[in-house]
């Protein structure tokens, strides 16, 4: 079974913490104040100690018995401050990116959605995940965090309403699912990275229905 790479675009538990601030700060203290009583319960001291739904971490969630998927997201913690070193991130051929909504609202994972999009809405797939229990809080906050994703990520958001596997999630089983369904396309399908070299070498396949001879 194919390895599926991927990487947590996720605040860090000190990231949560100035990110509050900095909420206040631009005027969006519902935000804000939501961030600074949940946080602890959401973030950790790497990206992956993220728990989304406050129960299991983004690793555990992605935890499966065959181990199809293969963690990337350090890479993102070695990006240098002006991104220079971004084509890591490229060549590392990362099938998904996980990302947290709210660290779409730090300037250091908004220059990088900004150089991602491109690539990752036509050659990857992006998982959107909005914190468990926020929709319950005020549909307000909800808004403005995809209102946030839609400006930061406008070819993966796109490709989403052209019905590419881009996915926003909101529920635990609805991560579940997404894990599942990708793990089990991983079996059937050649690497995409394969593919493109594959190609440059041999030329398109080809797919016409052989003839007889007559």
């Amino acid at each position: 079974m194919a390895k599926i790479n991927y990487a947590v675009l996720a605040l860090k538990a000190a990231e949560s913490d100035a990110l509050a601030m900095k909420l206040k700060t631009d005027g969006l203290e519902k935000m804000a104040n939501w961030l600074q009583d949940n946080g602890a319960e959401l973030y950790g001291e790497t990206r992956e100690d993220w728990k989304p739904f406050k129960n299991k971490t983004i690793r555990e969630m992605l935890a499966t018995g065959a181990r199809v998927y293969e963690s990337n997201t350090g890479l993102i913690d070695g990006l240098d401050d002006d991104l220079g070193n971004i084509t890591d991130l490229y060549d590392a051929s990362i099938t998904v990116y996980f990302i947290d909504v709210f660290a779409l609202y730090l300037d250091r994972y908004r220059l990088l959605a900004n150089r991602l999009d491109f690539a990752v809405g036509k050659n990857a797939k992006c998982c959107l995940i909005v914190p468990y229990g926020l929709s319950k809080e005020t549909q307000e906050i909800q808004d403005q965090l995809m209102l946030s994703f839609n400006r930061l990520w406008p070819t993966v958001w796109r490709a989403y309403l052209e019905g590419n596997l881009h996915r926003i999630i909101s529920r635990p089983d609805d991560l579940t699912n997404f894990r599942e369904y990708l793990a089990s396309a991983s079996a059937d399908e050649p690497s995409p990275l394969m593919m493109r070299q594959l190609t440059r070498l041999w030329g398109a396949p080809q797919t016409e229905v052989p003839r007889m001879g007559v």
